[in-house]
């Protein structure tokens, strides 16, 4: 009886432990709750905003996405779990076109996992990547899959194609007429200087009826100007990852490694592309248009046939939208300061239809901005605030760190 009391009295200890254990637990790794609220214009404009980073405090980093709706933490809740329950796939679930993909038709999604290898319209949507057969590594193989949304049929080819899987990969799939165009780039390395790496596109065109391969184009662009210079290509694709595009861009950068593999490369010049793909017709875009990567921050957004040129500092950001069809700027230079902004430190821009999203900190707060740049004028402003009301707001806002931004679809 006396054994069975003991018992009882060190069980009941147990428990109490394990309660204020855990909410000790719980009260030093606190996530702390935050949101991003509008300071001024249309809540709309900042509805579409998701702002990423990380929170430094308690104990070690957190990875976590502020939204006006709030705040969601890696592995917490519905944003993260959907996005990293398959860190396989990560990546794919991040882009909110292929994540509704993945949602609507998840047995033909079923072990893929590129994030330039899909394309959607109305009707199909195509998957292709590359690979070396499983008996001998002896050949190519192109893999493609093509659903019929309104049959649910399913096609599958494996066309073989000359090249080497192992260091090719897929940047964009496109359906022209009934002519799939797979954009591919293969990496070689110098048999020499293994730090010596170049890279070649190519449009593998595939009968989608067939499965025929109809043509490789090797687009080899650009020109040396110096001896012991060489050109290194990278793909600008559709800024909606799965969405049909007319074109694809390359920027050829022309360079030179300066000393050891450890010192960098000096940039000569640079050179912009555009590569229809429906003619098979390439462009040498204007030289205003190279101007994104001079200064300390710079990026190209596809949309369509519109090419949108971010280049900013800390103090400024400027965009220029081009007409590929038109071969024509479609409007006059934006520009808008940090005085504007009342920004100390722009973070980076994102261009999406009419609209221009900047990120940018004032005093330390994670600020964003939404720009019309049909006419230039700010729609909206807001600031990422602390949404907890047990947290310590100042403590948590120097806690945070948001650099990166999405912008919903």
């Amino acid at each position: 009886m006396m054994r069975r009391y003991w018992f009882s009295i060190l069980l009941s200890l147990f428990i109490i432990v394990g309660i204020g254990t855990y909410y000790v637990y719980g009260a030093t790794d606190r996530l702390p709750e935050y949101k991003l609220s509008t300071i001024e214009g249309d809540v709309n404009e900042g509805a579409k905003i998701q702002l990423e980073g990380s929170y430094v405090g308690g104990r070690g980093s957190k990875v976590v996405s502020v939204t006006a709706d709030g705040s969601d933490y890696q592995n917490r809740h519905s944003v993260y779990r959907d996005n990293f329950s398959n860190a396989a796939r990560s990546w794919l679930n991040a882009e909110s076109d292929i994540r509704q993909i993945i949602k609507d038709h998840r047995s033909f999604m079923r072990g893929k996992s590129y994030v330039g290898s899909l394309y959607k319209d109305e009707e199909w949507i195509i998957y292709a990547d590359i690979y070396n057969d499983d008996v001998a590594n002896s050949k190519v193989v192109l893999n493609i899959e093509i659903l019929n949304l309104n049959s649910g049929k399913v096609n599958h080819f494996e066309p073989i194609v000359d090249g080497d899987s192992a260091n090719s990969y897929v940047e964009d799939v496109q359906l022209v007429d009934d002519q799939i165009h797979i954009l591919i780039v293969t990496y070689s390395v110098g048999e020499v200087d293994k730090s010596d790496q170049h890279n070649e596109y190519h449009d593998y065109v595939v009968d989608m009826n067939s499965g025929a391969l109809t043509n490789n184009e090797i687009l080899a662009l650009g020109s040396k100007s110096k001896d012991n210079a060489k050109l290194y290509y990278s793909s600008i694709t559709n800024a909606t990852l799965s969405a049909p595009s007319d074109y694809a861009l390359l920027l050829v950068r022309e360079e030179e490694k300066e000393g050891n593999a450890n010192q960098g490369r000096v940039l000569y010049d640079k050179y912009l592309y555009s590569y229809a793909y429906k003619t098979g017709k390439i462009t040498a875009l204007p030289d205003t248009l190279k101007t994104a990567g001079t200064v300390e921050n710079g990026s190209y957004h596809l949309e369509g046939s519109v090419l949108s040129i971010l280049g900013y500092k800390n103090d400024f950001i400027n965009m220029l939208r081009f007409n590929l069809d038109t071969g024509k700027a479609d409007k006059d230079v934006i520009s808008i300061t940090g005085q504007q902004l009342g920004a100390d430190n722009i973070i980076r821009g994102i261009a999406k239809e009419d609209r221009l999203f900047i990120l940018f900190h004032k005093n330390g707060i994670p600020m964003t901005a939404v720009v019309d740049v049909t006419n230039g004028d700010i729609v909206y402003k807001g600031e990422v605030v602390s949404d907890d009301e047990a947290s310590e707001s100042k403590e948590d806002m120097e806690n945070v760190q948001l650099l990166s931004m999405k912008i919903a679809e």
